[in-house]
């Protein structure tokens, strides 16, 4: 699915939120990585983390009392196989003998490495030999991020580094729009803020709040009064796979809605017209959403 959204879209940028290094083969999601940054031309962005979930953990082979070390030595012998013609990687718990490994990825010297995870433990991998941080917001257990965000500079500048080479991307940002703008002025370089997986009575209210500013709010408004833009059945698209999840402003000030139900996906112009970029026929049990060849003809037109 990220291979499908890198080949249809020229823009987005294409993400994991995060992906379990402990759960995964090493040379395996090696290789994946590369491929996706490859049919993506370099907008790959890889989010990792080490996890919580001992059952899950342990079922893939994986000692829980040892995940933080397996998931950097993974990562590192990753790292190699991204740059190395004829990697090699020697450690306690992940022992590689030489070997060919392609493709490579585009963006040198691999694609950017966010760490996922709660302060201050993540934070300090983040910092070891990451290309970023992911925090998670709005949970009172990780604690106040105005608190610890400056910590997390003063990390960074122990190791020889700055918050331009290992920037924070915050998850879980809730739809406030001045708590938004406080990240900016911290530094926070992207949010991610889900919508709710609601309908449009819940989700139009919701990115108004995203953006209350901008004239989207008020399109999105006029839409929703409108026939064919009732959208009873607007959801958050459940794919966490990278695909824009809707509704989505767009650069050229349209937006883009998929109807889960009615399994479409159309683009509302800043007038208020409605254009339908797929439609791969609903019926009364469509509640599995978009098909992935609907979603993809959509995404083309973007």
């Amino acid at each position: 699915m990220l291979n499908a959204a890198a080949t249809v879209t020229t823009k987005l940028k294409i993400g994991t939120g995060i992906a379990l290094i402990v759960q995964r083969d090493p040379i395996v999601t090696a290789k994946e990585v590369s491929t996706i940054d490859q049919l993506s031309q370099g907008r790959f962005l890889f989010g990792v983390g080490n996890g919580w979930n001992q059952d899950e953990m342990e079922s893939h082979g994986t000692v829980f009392e040892t995940r933080a070390q397996l998931t950097r030595e993974r990562i590192e012998a990753m790292k190699k196989m991204w740059t190395k013609t004829k990697p090699e990687y020697h450690g306690d718990l992940v022992n590689l003998a030489p070997m060919m490994v392609w493709p490579k990825p585009v963006q040198k010297p691999h694609p950017p490495l966010l760490v996922g995870g709660a302060w201050p433990h993540a934070a300090r991998r983040a910092v070891r030999y990451g290309n970023g941080w992911i925090p998670i917001a709005g949970r009172p257990i990780y604690g106040n991020f105005e608190d610890y965000f400056p910590k997390y500079k003063e990390m960074l500048a122990e190791a020889g580094r700055n918050l331009a080479a290992a920037p924070i991307s915050m998850f879980g940002a809730a739809a406030d729009y001045d708590q938004l703008m406080r990240y900016k002025e911290l530094g926070v370089a992207r949010v991610v803020a889900p919508l709710p997986p609601e309908g449009a009575d819940k989700v139009v209210p919701a990115a108004r709040q995203m953006g209350r500013a901008d004239p989207q709010g008020q399109r999105l408004d006029k839409l929703y009064k409108q026939g064919e833009g009732r959208m009873p059945d607007v959801k958050i698209m459940a794919t966490g796979l990278g695909f824009p999840e809707g509704p989505v402003a767009m650069q050229d000030g349209s937006v883009i809605l998929t109807e889960i139900r009615n399994r479409r996906v159309s683009r509302i112009t800043p007038d208020g017209t409605v254009t339908t970029l797929s439609d791969t026929g609903g019926g009364p049990n469509g509640q599995a959403g978009a098909t992935r060849h609907g979603i993809a003809r959509a995404l083309a037109e973007i």
